[in-house]
C-alpha cells in the first residue's frame, strides 16, 4: 500500500496593490512559496486584466471570514480566490512598523494602501513585468498543418515563433515585421488558442554595484617561499599596505598588468574576487575632520535637557523649537541626536527642500560621521538603495532627507526632528497619497513613544496655537548667537517710486544704490524674486492676445536663455512666435518679472560684479545647486538672485543685504494662507542678513506697505503677526478653528465635471445632519471652478469641507463615495488638511 502524506495546509495572503481602489484582496499562495510567506515581501498578483505588483500586508491560514461568507454558495468555476503568480522577495523589504504607518496614512488620506506602499520603497527595488510570448500546442500544430496563412501578420509571427524555439518578450517582437502594433497581433493569437501570454518578473530597475578587488593569501607556515619576479613583488608590497585593492586601482599603483594577477592568481599568492561596491551619495565629504560639538547657550542647554527627558521617559511629546533666525536651533538637533546616539537609538532629521541637505549633511557627517545616510530624489536610484539597505540593516543611525524619508526603515528610532515644520514642501499635493511629512512624523513619533522636534522662526499658525492650547510644548531661543543683532528692515513703497520716474521701475533706487554700497565694502547681497523665468506672460499690444497653455488655464512663461515659453504647470513648451498669431501684429511684449530678468538687470546695472542665479531652471543638472553655494559662500560672487530657495536654512557671514522684490505676487493669492506664507518668507529670507560680525539690513519692495503681514514681518515679531492672523481666521472660520478637506472634480469634458461636482455636493450636504450637531456645524462650499480651472487638459471643479472635528469630514466623505459609482470615482479626488486651495 503507498505512503500517503497529509496535503500541505493552505496558506492565505493579504495583498494591497497600486491601483485606485481602497480595499486589500486575498490570493492563495502556492505550496512553493510557503517556506518565504510573511508580510511586508512583494508579489505578483492578477486583477482582472492586470498583473501588478503586489505588497502582502497579512497572512492568513483560513480565508477570511468575510470572505469565506460572500463566497460560500457561489461556483467554483472560475477559482473564487486566485494564486499568487510569483513571489518576489524571500525577506520582507517592509517591516512591521512601516506596514502599520502605511495603513494608518492610506486610511486617514483616503489614499490606496498599495500606493502607500509603493512610496514608502526606493524607487530603485522597482521590479520590472514583462509579457511574454509563446506557441501553444494548437499554434505549433497549426503552423505544421499550415492552417494559417504565412502572408498574414497572425502567420508570420506563428513562424517566426517557431524559428526561434522558445518564448520571447514581447517588447522584443519586430515591429516591421509584424505591424505597428505587434502587442495587438500578440492579443488576436492568444483568442485563439494558438499562442499564450504570460507576465514574469524581469530585472530589478537597479542592481548592486560589484568591482574586482584583490586579497592577499597568507602562505602557510609549512609551505616554502616561491621566488618573486619584481612585477608580483610589487603587487604584494602593495597589498601589505592595502589588504583589499581594487584591480583597476592595483594595476595603476603597482605598474602591472592584469595577467600578473591573474598568474598569482593561479599560484595561490593573492585571491581576484567580485565584491559589492556602495554608492555613496556623501563620499565627497569623507575627508571632512571630525567637528567637535560648541559649547550650548543656557537657552539651547534647557531645550535639549527637555527633549532628552522626555526621550529618557520613553514618552512621545511635540516639542516646537521656535527660535529667531541665526539662534542655533540646528545646533540643538545636534546635541539632541548625539545624546540619543549614546544612548542606543537612531534619529530621522527631515528637511523641506534638496537644497537644504548638503550643508545640513557636512554638519552631520562632520558630528557623526559614517552613521550618516542620505534620502532624497535627486540622488541616483542606485544611491537611494544602498543608503536605504543601510538604514534597514542599521548601519546608518542618522538619516537627514526630504518629505518621503519620513518612511526610512530606522532601527529603534527614537528621535524625530523637522526642520523649517513650516514650509508647504512637506506637503505631497501632486499625487497620491497627498501626505503631509510633519504631520506622519508626529503620527510615528506617537507610535515609537519618542519625542520629535518641530523647528522653526515662522511656525505654522496650527503649529503655535498647539502650543497655545498645551498640545504641543514650546521651547523658545529669542536671540541670536553671540547676541547678534536681527537686521534692520526697511519697506519700499513702490507707488512712491512710480510717482518720482513717472514709470514702474523693477529695482528701486533705494535697494540699487544699497546694493553699490555693499558690494563696494567686500559684502555679499542676496536678492529674491518668487517667481522663475525671465516674464511670465507674452502679451500682443495691439490686440491684447495673452499666449496661454493648451493644457492648463495659466499663461505661459517666458524663459530668454533657451528662448522658449513654458507652462509651470504641466511642462508645455514652444518657441515665442515673432508675430500675434491672432493680428499678425509685431507689438509683442513680455510681462511680469521673473528671476531670470532680475539677473539680467542687475548685470547691467552692475557689470563688473560677479552674479549667479539660483532657481529650478538653474540646478537642473545634479550637482548644480552645491556649486552655485559653494562660489557664494567662498566669497566668488557678489550677488545671489533666487527664489525661495535661498530663503531659509543657509548660513552665509558674509551676506549684510537682502532685498526682496515683488513681494506683492504672494500676498495677493487667492488663498487664505496668503498672508502668513508672506510673513514667512520675509522674515526667511531676512534672516539671511547680518549672521556674521557685521549688522545686516533688509530691503522690501511692496505697492502694500500697510499690510499686516509686511509690517510684523518687517519687524520680525512672529508673535504679532499670530494674533493679527488669528483675529482673520477666526472671522473667516478657517484653521487652527476648523480642519479642512477638499473633494476635486477633474475631468476631460467641461459640464460632465460640473455635473459630477454638484452630485457630490448633494451627496455631502445629505451627510450634514448625521455629521454634525447644530452647535458644531460642517459647512459644504461648492461646487465651484478651481482658482487653476483647467490643469493638465483636466477641467477641475472644487468642493470645500470645513468642520469642527475631522469626524464630521470622515461621516460626510464616508456617506458620499459609497454612493458613486466606479466610472465617477475616477474622476473624485480627496485632500484632507489641504495646504495649496488653487
Amino acid at each position: 500500500m503507498p505512503e500517503t502524506f497529509p496535503a500541505p495546509p493552505e496558506l492565505y495572503a493579504e495583498v494591497a496593490v497600486p491601483a485606485a481602489v481602497t480595499q486589500t484582496y486575498t490570493y492563495r499562495i502556492p505550496a512553493a512559496y510557503h517556506a518565504a510567506a510573511g508580510p511586508g515581501c512583494r508579489v505578483v498578483v492578477p486583477l482582472g486584466r492586470q498583473t501588478l505588483i503586489g505588497y502582502v500586508v497579512a497572512i492568513h491560514e483560513q480565508l477570511p471570514a468575510a470572505l469565506a461568507a460572500k463566497l460560500a454558495g457561489q461556483p467554483r468555476q472560475p477559482p473564487a480566490v486566485k494564486d499568487i503568480a510569483h513571489w518576489i522577495d524571500e525577506t520582507p523589504v517592509i517591516n512591521d512598523e512601516i506596514l502599520a504607518l502605511t495603513q494608518w496614512v492610506a486610511d486617514y488620506y483616503y489614499a490606496p494602501w498599495g500606493e502607500t506602499l509603493k512610496v514608502a520603497l526606493p524607487p530603485g527595488l522597482d521590479v520590472r513585468l514583462e509579457d511574454w510570448i509563446d506557441l501553444t500546442e494548437d499554434g505549433r500544430r497549426a503552423v505544421q498543418a499550415g492552417s494559417v496563412s504565412p502572408r498574414t501578420r497572425n502567420g508570420r509571427l506563428l513562424a517566426w515563433l517557431v524559428d526561434v524555439g522558445g518564448a520571447v518578450r514581447l517588447d522584443d517582437l519586430p515591429p516591421d515585421r509584424f505591424g505597428k502594433n505587434p502587442r495587438q497581433v500578440a492579443r488576436e493569437l492568444e483568442h485563439l488558442g494558438l499562442v499564450s501570454v504570460t507576465t514574469r518578473t524581469g530585472e530589478a530597475t537597479v542592481r548592486f554595484k560589484r568591482r574586482l578587488v584583490v586579497r592577499r593569501i597568507e602562505r602557510p607556515a609549512d609551505q616554502p617561499e616561491r621566488p618573486l619576479s619584481p612585477a608580483q613583488a610589487r603587487v604584494l608590497a602593495y597589498l601589505d599596505e592595502t589588504p583589499t585593492a581594487l584591480v583597476s586601482e592595483l594595476v595603476a599603483e603597482a605598474e602591472v598588468s592584469p595577467a600578473v594577477l591573474r598568474q598569482m592568481a593561479k599560484k595561490g599568492l593573492v585571491e581576484i574576487a567580485p565584491e559589492t561596491i556602495r554608492r555613496d551619495p556623501l563620499a565627497h565629504l569623507a575627508h571632512l575632520p571630525a567637528e567637535p560639538a560648541p559649547e550650548l547657550t543656557p537657552e539651547q542647554r534647557q531645550a535639549c535637557e527637555a527633549v532628552l527627558a522626555a526621550h529618557d521617559s520613553g514618552r512621545f511629546r511635540t516639542f516646537l523649537l521656535h527660535g529667531v533666525t541665526g539662534s542655533g536651533k540646528t545646533e540643538v538637533y545636534l546635541a539632541a541626536i548625539s545624546a540619543v546616539l549614546q544612548r542606543g537609538g537612531s534619529a530621522l532629521m527631515l528637511v523641506p527642500e534638496i537644497g537644504l541637505t548638503p550643508l545640513l549633511a557636512r554638519r552631520l557627517i562632520q558630528r557623526f560621521g559614517s552613521l550618516v545616510a542620505l534620502l532624497h530624489s535627486s540622488l541616483s536610484p542606485g544611491e537611494r538603495v544602498d543608503e536605504w539597505e543601510r538604514i534597514r540593516s542599521g548601519d546608518a543611525r542618522v538619516v537627514i532627507g526630504t518629505r518621503s524619508a519620513v518612511f526610512a526603515p530606522l532601527v529603534n528610532l527614537r528621535l524625530i526632528v523637522v526642520d523649517e515644520e513650516h514650509d508647504t514642501s512637506y506637503k505631497q499635493s501632486e499625487s497620491v497619497p497627498h501626505y503631509h511629512g510633519r504631520d506622519i512624523a508626529i503620527v510615528r513619533a506617537s507610535r515609537l513613544n519618542c519625542p520629535v522636534i518641530l523647528g522653526s522662526a515662522t511656525p505654522a499658525i496650527e503649529t503655535f496655537q498647539h502650543t497655545v492650547v498645551g498640545k504641543y510644548t514650546r521651547l523658545e531661543l529669542p536671540q541670536r548667537i553671540g547676541n547678534r543683532s536681527l537686521p534692520e528692515v526697511a519697506l519700499v513703497d513702490m507707488r512712491e517710486v512710480f510717482k518720482r520716474h513717472r514709470e514702474p521701475r523693477f529695482i528701486s533706487d533705494e535697494l540699487q544704490t544699497a546694493i553699490a554700497e555693499t558690494c563696494s565694502q567686500g559684502e555679499q547681497v542676496m536678492v529674491l524674486l518668487n517667481r522663475r523665468g525671465f516674464a511670465s506672460c507674452w502679451l500682443c499690444r495691439a490686440c491684447g492676445f495673452v499666449i496661454t497653455c493648451p493644457h492648463c488655464s495659466v499663461t505661459l512663461t517666458y524663459h530668454r536663455t533657451d528662448h522658449y515659453l513654458a507652462c509651470h504647470y504641466c511642462g508645455y513648451t514652444t518657441p515665442p512666435p515673432g508675430r500675434c498669431p491672432e493680428c499678425q501684429g509685431e507689438g509683442i511684449a513680455y510681462v511680469g518679472e521673473g528671476t531670470e530678468q532680475l539677473e539680467a538687470r542687475l548685470r547691467e546695472l552692475f557689470p563688473t560684479l560677479a552674479i549667479a542665479r539660483l532657481d529650478r531652471d538653474t540646478t537642473r543638472r545634479r550637482g548644480a545647486f552645491e556649486r552655485i553655494f559653494h562660489d557664494f559662500a567662498s566669497g566668488s560672487l557678489n550677488i545671489l538672485v533666487g527664489t525661495q530657495m535661498i530663503a531659509k536654512g543657509h548660513d552665509f557671514p558674509n551676506v549684510t543685504l537682502v532685498g526682496v522684490v515683488s513681494v506683492d505676487a504672494g500676498l495677493m493669492m487667492p488663498d487664505f494662507r496668503a498672508p502668513e506664507r508672506t510673513f514667512q518668507l520675509i522674515a526667511q529670507v531676512a534672516g539671511r542678513a547680518g549672521r556674521g560680525d557685521r549688522p545686516g539690513r533688509v530691503i522690501v519692495q511692496t505697492y502694500r506697505p500697510e499690510h499686516y503681514a509686511l509690517a510684523t514681518g518687517c519687524q520680525q515679531d512672529y508673535q504679532a503677526f499670530f494674533e493679527q492672523e488669528l483675529i482673520q481666521r477666526q472671522a473667516a472660520y478657517y484653521p487652527p478653528f476648523c480642519v479642512l478637506a477638499t473633494v476635486i472634480i477633474r475631468h476631460e469634458r467641461e459640464l460632465e465635471g460640473q455635473a459630477l461636482g454638484e452630485k457630490a455636493a448633494e451627496l455631502l450636504r445629505a451627510a450634514i445632519p448625521q455629521a454634525a450637531p447644530a452647535d458644531t456645524p460642517l459647512r459644504v462650499l461648492g461646487p465651484t471652478p478651481a482658482p487653476l480651472a483647467r490643469l493638465r487638459g483636466e477641467y477641475r471643479f472644487q468642493i470645500l469641507l470645513k468642520g469642527r472635528q475631522r469626524m464630521q469630514i470622515r461621516h460626510a466623505l464616508g456617506h458620499m463615495l459609497p454612493a458613486l459609482t466606479d466610472t465617477e470615482r475616477r474622476h473624485v479626488f480627496i485632500e484632507i488638511d489641504p495646504i495649496d486651495l488653487m
